[in-house]
């Protein structure tokens, strides 16, 4: 869902919540945590892959 062209419109919080992430806040931290980047990292870097 980071990388999907389709969805850059898309803040990092309004994919946390369509995830189930109450809090947007806890995101990146978790994300981080599990994928050593951020979700903003990941949609910076992988975006030239994308398109």
């Amino acid at each position: 869902m980071l990388a999907d062209p389709r969805q850059r419109h898309r803040s990092i919080a309004s994919v946390a919540h369509s995830v189930g992430i109450g809090n947007p806040d806890v995101l990146p931290r978790a994300y981080r945590n599990r994928y050593g980047t951020t979700p903003s990292e990941y949609r910076h870097d992988h975006a030239a892959e994308a398109g």
